[in-house]
């Protein structure tokens, strides 16, 4: 955990000013034109490593809860391995309920998202029309 926090914190905050650039390396955007749950993440926690907290909600509003959990669990991990005893907290951060909860939140984000995004149509214009299969098809 305390590894995997580091990575995604180093990495984002070196990606903090080129990643606005950058490819569309996700695949379910590049195939089939849809978002991800986690599509913007990468954009988000570098918004976040540049303070900007509001770009980070436009790119996906649950990064910062992710970034905060991210936090969190690794600084419980590294007290729990620098004292070498579980906290209360060591249950809650990874029982199969949190796991369950996680995962209905984020796909009814996902499913909020999609739809908010076909409504306003910007479904269309950023994501279907940016995506691999398009350009292989229609241009």
């Amino acid at each position: 955990m305390i590894v995997g926090t580091t990575a995604i914190l180093v990495t984002s905050y070196a990606a903090r000013s080129f990643v606005q650039q950058g490819p569309i390396l996700c695949p379910m955007h590049g195939v089939f034109g849809l978002p991800c749950p986690g599509c913007g993440l990468t954009r988000a926690f570098a918004a976040l490593m540049r303070a900007d907290v509001a770009a980070a909600l436009r790119l996906n509003a649950l990064s910062i809860p992710l970034f905060a959990f991210l936090v969190a669990a690794s600084a419980v991990s590294a007290y729990e391995v620098a004292t070498d005893r579980h906290l209360g907290l060591h249950r809650a951060l990874y029982s199969a309920r949190a796991a369950y909860a996680l995962g209905a939140v984020v796909a009814a984000y996902h499913l909020a998202r999609c739809c908010v995004g076909f409504y306003t149509g910007t479904l269309v214009e950023e994501y279907f029309r940016t995506s691999w299969t398009y350009h292989l098809l229609f241009r």
